[in-house]
């Protein structure tokens, strides 16, 4: 896992040096590095079902993210990334998450900034899945984590990424300019994330964890 992690800063930063032209390359590696993670993870070939039920999710992550496009911030991606996360385990959370914002891009546009994206959404996957898959969630908990992932770690990525491609040179106070300036949408995000968990948590976690016993799904 380290060394995947390493390997998808080193192409983000690859990508930064050499040119925006070169995103699309390095969106499908990450794409690459994250599938394998998942199949070295479960041990074996994955099911049909458990495919469809990780596309599903990430369906879900993009037709909500369009749906409430007239509200900027204002989305249901990370939260459905956070439950996919808690409910199928740490790499299936960052797979969500990284292809929700690949493919959702088709439709708000891709540019340099999708790598980002991607790599902060598969991180709140990853992490999402470290600390509370397989254990009983409290939802209270799980909202005020939404929002503080949400507001510290995709929003320092983000707002970091605008100064690496919007800044003609970089330093300590370009950096700062640019964090403070994004912390009102941040914000909006944050919050939108501790809503929609509040709403969705529980059906959704139940009829996932329904689909794993019935249909014996995400078994190493």
């Amino acid at each position: 896992m380290l060394i995947s992690l390493i390997l998808m800063v080193l192409s983000i930063a690859i990508g930064v040096v050499t040119g925006s032209r070169y995103y699309y390359v390095v969106s499908i590696f990450l794409l690459i590095i994250s599938m394998a993670l998942l199949i070295h993870k479960t041990g074996r070939r994955l099911k049909v079902r458990e495919i469809v039920l990780i596309a599903s999710l990430i369906a879900i992550a993009v037709i909500g993210r369009t749906a409430f496009y007239w509200l900027p911030q204002f989305k249901p991606v990370t939260a459905i990334v956070i439950i996919s996360g808690i409910t199928l385990g740490a790499e299936s959370g960052m797979l969500v998450g990284m292809l929700s914002a690949f493919i959702s891009n088709f439709i708000f546009s891709q540019g340099s900034w999708t790598p980002f994206q991607m790599f902060a959404w598969g991180l709140i996957g990853l992490i999402s899945g470290y600390i509370f898959y397989n254990k009983k969630v409290n939802k209270y908990k799980l909202m005020l984590f939404g929002f503080l992932i949400t507001l510290v770690l995709y929003g320092t990525i983000l707002n970091f990424s605008s100064a690496l491609m919007y800044s003609s040179y970089i330093n300590l106070k370009v950096v700062l300019s640019y964090m403070v300036s994004g912390v009102p949408f941040d914000l909006i995000h944050a919050m939108s994330t501790a809503i929609f968990l509040y709403i969705i948590t529980n059906p959704m976690v139940q009829k996932i964890e329904r689909l794993k016993v019935k249909y014996n799904l995400m078994q190493s």
